[in-house]
């Protein structure tokens, strides 16, 4: 009896799985068998140029800036999306097509539409659209902190145009006029040396007398870590 007891109990263990298999979970967190269903269509291009610790999704937030489900959007070789997310519970009150980081904060958002009246499915056609990191920084942090001055009127501060269709040109691989040994406003993969950083991340622009004190101008650390992130990526277009 003895022996039968010990090999019904290896039989038992046996079935259960290893430490390191873990749970297995899809893109989609958090989900739940009820709840509505987002189905989001369009032509999403430059997904591929943003860096590893960051993702561009379908997601559902509340009350706060993290994702309560999230999927990731992998698009066809032309651009194309379908993507289906199940499961959205009534604490998701938003939905949207935005780029998370790891710890599945939002950090810049392309479009997002107001869920918490529907009952079943929510359609999300958003067209053809430039989701890529550098569109990212120039909604984001140029037209909504920087073009007043740099591009927006008739001139534009120390010469530097930072309006759409200007702004890459004018900063990548271009010495700024501003440094004294002609550092370069974005130096690829060098972000300690792109003057860029060191503008908005330093008090150069109060100890040098700058007409504008750049230090404070982008209020959103999270921002200000997505230009690095660009930078040491290799600041690709």
């Amino acid at each position: 009896m003895k022996k039968f007891l010990i090999l019904c109990a290896f039989a038992w263990v046996a079935t259960l799985p290893a430490c390191d298999d873990g749970p297995v979970y899809e893109d989609a967190a958090a989900a739940s068998p009820d709840g509505i269903t987002l189905r989001l269509t369009g032509n999403l291009q430059g997904i591929e140029s943003w860096s590893e610790e960051y993702s561009v999704v379908a997601a559902g937030f509340g009350e706060s800036d993290y994702a309560v489900i999230s999927r990731k959007i992998t698009p066809d070789s032309d651009g194309e999306v379908s993507l289906v997310l199940t499961g959205i519970g009534s604490e998701v009150k938003r939905l949207e097509l935005c780029v998370i980081n790891r710890l599945r904060k939002r950090i810049v958002s392309f479009t997002s539409v107001d869920c918490s009246v529907a009952s079943e499915r929510v359609d999300m056609e958003v067209g053809t659209l430039d989701v890529s990191m550098f569109r990212a920084i120039q909604q984001n942090i140029f037209d909504a902190y920087c073009i007043q001055c740099h591009g927006g009127s008739a001139m534009a501060g120390a010469g530097l145009h930072l309006t759409e269709g200007r702004s890459y040109e004018a900063l990548v691989n271009m010495p700024s006029t501003k440094s004294s040994d002609g550092a370069l406003l974005v130096q690829p993969f060098d972000v300690a040396n792109s003057f860029l950083h060191t503008t908005l991340n330093t008090d150069i622009s109060l100890t040098q007398n700058w007409r504008m004190d750049h230090v404070n101008m982008v209020q959103f650390p999270d921002l200000l870590a997505l230009l690095d992130d660009w930078i040491a990526a290799g600041a690709g277009k």
